[in-house]
């Protein structure tokens, strides 16, 4: 998890002597290596001057992505548990990071209204991917790893061609707020995409086309689809984890999932379709 006063901490899911398992906990861990961390404790990486606004973990847990205000993303083993390169060429704040699902590239957007595709075993940017007219505010790659995904504070979502960093979608009419959450579907059929008024849109990407819209009623801060790419789970700015059926022509709520009115900033399923939402600690009872 990142924080606002520029840390970062690593923590084990695994449960403390004395807590339940989870079924699934144990194939989730199988290739964890080295990225463990003990049950019970935390590790801090510092290293960055801002706050931290993204993380991104290598598919093998080696190595972490963290994105910052203070304009750069920094590249950490998670063996050696400390920072390996800062990567620096945004001329603002670093809204995402996403790691590819093919090694060793991955794509950041930033307030400069750009998004830009790196290789960890290059200090510049490959690719610099310009068309928004406003911060570009989440990235997401194409399973296929031929294309990645971002969403704006202009209201739309584009998808580029990292071969040629060109714009081969422009996908327009399903915000009129800010873009604050982009995901693709694991067959790379789909993207939804989440704006700060609390609306959803989800598209068909080979017609480039709305198929539907639905509203959770706060800031959506975070879109995943499941393995399958049958479900379409969100969390939001008034503490609620959705889960939406994502085969449907219009997406219907499956089941919701409230917090103690704590913002969550983000969900994720796991490779054996766990879901974990994170969400801001809060003192209030």
């Amino acid at each position: 998890a990142g924080f606002g006063d520029s840390s970062i901490q690593l923590r084990s899911l695994k449960p403390s002597e004395g807590e339940d398992d989870v079924d699934g906990m144990e194939e989730d861990d199988e290739d964890l290596g080295n990225a463990t961390v003990p049950p019970g404790q935390a590790v801090e990486l510092l290293g960055h001057s801002g706050p931290i606004t993204a993380l991104s973990s290598s598919l093998d847990e080696t190595f972490l992505l963290s994105a910052s205000c203070d304009a750069s993303v920094r590249l950490w083993s998670l063996e050696l548990k400390r920072c390996l390169v800062s990567f620096k060429s945004h001329s603002g704040p670093v809204w995402d990071v996403a790691v590819c699902p093919r090694s060793p590239y991955f794509a950041t957007g930033g307030w400069d209204g750009t998004a830009r595709v790196w290789s960890t075993e290059h200090s510049k940017p490959l690719r610099l991917l310009v068309g928004h007219m406003s911060d570009v505010d989440s990235v997401a790659w194409h399973p296929n790893a031929h294309y990645v995904a971002t969403g704006s504070s202009d209201c739309t979502v584009r998808l580029w061609d990292v071969a040629t960093g060109k714009a081969v979608r422009v996908l327009t009419g399903g915000h009129k707020h800010k873009v604050s959450s982009v995901a693709v579907s694991p067959n790379g059929k789909l993207a939804a995409s989440g704006a700060v008024d609390g609306s959803v849109a989800v598209w068909d990407l080979g017609e480039s086309k709305l198929l539907g819209q639905f509203s959770t009623g706060g800031s959506i801060w975070s879109l995943d689809f499941d393995r399958y790419g049958s479900m379409l789970a969100s969390g939001d700015a008034n503490g609620v984890v959705g889960l939406w059926d994502a085969g449907s022509a219009i997406p219907s709520p499956l089941a919701s999932y409230e917090t103690k009115d704590t913002p969550v900033y983000n969900v994720h399923f796991s490779r054996t379709n766990l879901l974990f939402a994170m969400a801001e600690f809060s003192n209030n009872p």
